[in-house]
């Protein structure tokens, strides 16, 4: 029977972790399991984690505890904890994400199937090809496709139901299955605090010969939701321009060899026997978190001149 690992990283989210991990419940199926990894928590998370499992006994859950080690490195010690032997898929969700969708499992089920069992990552988010930036030596994002349960990044978002290719393809929520792992292996730590891991992996998936498919399933997530968002850690940008580095070094030739126009084929309407939501309604959404997300980044942008102003002498 297929096994479903449901793997959340948590850092500080007392506020939202009841609804994501009723989220999940709504979405597991009997042969499912929880793994909430409590990556440096400081606030009062593990005791809204410990109170839904002490109402509800028998909840499939089970905590892992991190010392603040950011995404990768907590995702990498959960995947080598959790099972992965059998027929089965890693759920991968951060903390700022709800699952909306009842017959999750059987869709994710239908998309594998759909793709020949040939995908590396599954994303539920969004994707795109990659760039080189020879004189630079590092990388950049082109074709970027994006669920209408996203942010609000695209005009033309991928509608509910319906599965594209790219390159690359982005948490949060993410699929890799139990043999994907067996295969390529886990994420590669030196990306690690966070950023363009999602490139290495995808990269190396297909360049084991499999695909990388963003599926349009319902969540839900607003930007002003994510911790990265609302506060950037010191050093972020300088780590990110390293991370490009790193996947134009170990992948610049492999990129070379990709046809891009293989990657920019339409969309598919996969077939499952479970009914979506009416792309009207999530059309009507995903404009409102468009114009949400146009809001966040011009207070963001507002809120850095501030800082700036606040620095200079008088």
């Amino acid at each position: 029977m297929t096994r479903f690992n449901y793997i959340v990283t948590i850092h500080n989210k007392e506020d939202l972790i009841e609804q994501v991990v009723n989220g999940i419940l709504i979405a597991a199926g009997e042969n499912s399991h929880i793994y909430l990894v409590l990556d440096g928590c400081t606030d009062g998370t593990e005791a809204v984690i410990d109170g839904l499992m002490r109402d509800w006994i028998g909840l499939p859950i089970t905590k892992l505890f991190a010392p603040n080690v950011h995404e990768i490195r907590s995702l990498n010690m959960a995947l080598r904890a959790v099972p992965q032997d059998g027929d089965g898929f890693n759920i991968l969700i951060q903390d700022d994400v709800i699952l909306r969708e009842r017959e999750f499992e059987k869709k994710v089920i239908a998309v594998y199937e759909y793709f020949n069992r040939k995908i590396g990552v599954l994303s539920f988010r969004h994707g795109a090809n990659v760039q080189l930036n020879s004189d630079a030596g590092d990388i950049s994002d082109v074709d970027i496709i994006e669920s209408v349960y996203g942010h609000g990044l695209v005009d033309d978002p991928l509608q509910p139901g319906h599965a594209v290719r790219r390159m690359v393809c982005f948490r949060s929520p993410q699929c890799i299955s139990f043999e994907t792992i067996r295969t390529i292996g886990l994420l590669h730590d030196k990306y690690a605090p966070y950023m363009y891991d999602d490139h290495d992996y995808g990269l190396r998936c297909l360049a084991a010969g499999l695909e990388n498919v963003v599926y349009a399933l319902k969540t839900l997530s607003r930007v002003e939701w994510g911790g990265m968002r609302r506060s950037p850690q010191p050093g972020a940008t300088q780590i990110m321009r390293r991370n490009r580095r790193y996947v134009y070094e170990d992948h610049a030739d492999f990129i070379r060899s990709l046809r891009r126009e293989d990657f920019l084929l339409p969309p598919v309407d996969v077939p499952v026997d479970a009914r979506h939501e009416d792309s009207t309604v999530a059309m009507q959404r995903y404009i409102e978190n468009k114009a949400n997300l146009k809001g966040f980044r011009r207070k963001r942008r507002l809120n850095i001149f501030r800082r700036l102003r606040e620095k200079l002498p008088g």
